[in-house]
């Protein structure tokens, strides 16, 4: 089980709705995908890495709504900025 956050914690996530622009399959990668995302006018687009690669094909995740964290500190794995 994880650990328990406090709501002080759960309020300074910023989970927004996001459509999924393109997708693609990271190829030295058994697990990640490369989305590009946009947020909206406010936020724009950004570029994540998920691990959804053995779940969804990329192709079907494009036009897609999904939740993410808006305010995650950008990190790189496999090289590349996930936002």
């Amino acid at each position: 089980m994880q650990e328990k956050i406090s709501y002080d914690d759960f309020a300074k996530l910023d989970m927004r709705v996001a459509e999924v622009l393109a997708a693609e399959a990271i190829e030295k990668s058994e697990k990640l995908l490369k989305l590009r995302i946009t947020l909206g006018a406010e936020l724009g687009e950004r570029q994540i890495l998920a691990g959804l690669k053995t779940s969804y094909d990329p192709e079907a995740l494009v036009g897609k709504k999904i939740i993410v964290l808006a305010n995650l500190a950008p990190r790189k794995m496999m090289g590349m900025e996930s936002q």
